[in-house]
């Protein structure tokens, strides 16, 4: 029987679209939008920003010196990024129909400046018994311990418990643990994965 369900908030409940933002840059850097992405997103700072142990500054010096990129385009980049980002209301609907019947927590990789900016005041954490955000935690999906962490904030077992992402990486370590998981496409296509696992909305 479920008792909790687990939403990752980037995608799901925010719009973000980082690989095709990137492409506002390539002129100005010189880079493609897969570099650039490379070089900001997949390098090991970021999961350090992400986890709270790297500041916006810290990571800027750093993109600086390993590819050139001004932290004056940065800032520019950074407060671009963060305009774009829109709550999606019909997945947030959803949450609002299964709220007091399931245990429902919101778990993200997400740094502070863009938690602080933007999605706090999207409105919908009001919906969730819980929000795990990776740089409050200094931990990250998808690391075991920031599952075991949610799990044991929400008091339920993994075989009671369902997590919705968009990456299917982040989907495999909570399958490995026994979490029901649903990797998601759009707000319909939930509904019906939601329905196979008995839950109505």
């Amino acid at each position: 029987m479920i008792k909790g369900i687990i939403f990752d908030i980037g995608g799901i409940l925010v719009n973000v679209r980082i690989k095709s933002f990137f492409e506002h840059f390539v002129k100005q850097t010189g880079f493609s939008k897969e570099q650039l992405y490379a070089m900001i997103i997949m390098g090991g700072e970021w999961d350090q920003f992400e986890k709270g142990l790297v500041t916006e500054e810290q990571l800027k010096i750093k993109i600086e010196r390993d590819h050139g990129i001004k932290p004056e385009l940065m800032d520019k980049m950074a407060s671009k990024w963060r305009n774009t980002l829109s709550p999606v209301n019909e997945t947030i609907e959803i949450t609002k129909k299964l709220k007091g019947r399931y245990r429902l927590f919101a778990l993200s990789n997400v740094d502070r400046n863009t938690t602080e900016q933007c999605i706090d005041r999207f409105g919908f954490y009001n919906h969730f018994d819980g929000v795990v955000l990776s740089w409050k935690v200094h931990m990250r999906k998808p690391e075991r311990d920031i599952y075991e962490y949610t799990l044991k904030r929400m008091g339920t077992k993994p075989e009671e418990t369902v997590f919705i992402d968009n990456f299917p990486l982040n989907l495999s370590t909570a399958k490995g643990m026994g979490i029901h998981t649903i990797l998601y496409r759009n707000p319909e296509q939930l509904k019906s994965e939601l329905k196979k696992l008995g839950i109505k909305v």
